[in-house]
């Protein structure tokens, strides 16, 4: 496991700035949804993917139908069927 660290320091209203390297890495952009879990006494925090399993495109947009993800663009696709 690579591991790498950073301090920060934490704000009046309990947040965190996560450092640009580490959402580089991760792929974590604007508006991008992460899960957040508390392992014994460590933060982890998990980029969401959001991955169609038609297309394997990852996209915001994806829609959850029965635990699986749906793109619009795979979801316009299937309504012209």
């Amino acid at each position: 496991m690579n591991t790498k660290e950073m301090l920060r320091t934490v704000d009046e209203l309990g947040r965190i700035i996560l450092p640009v390297e580490f959402c580089n890495a991760l792929i974590i952009q604007k508006k991008s949804q992460v899960s957040v879990t508390l392992e014994n006494e460590a933060l982890c925090i998990r980029p969401i993917r959001h991955t169609c399993v038609l297309c394997g495109c990852n996209t915001e947009d994806a829609v959850e139908l029965k635990g699986q993800c749906l793109c619009s663009g795979c979801i316009d696709t299937i309504k012209a069927l």
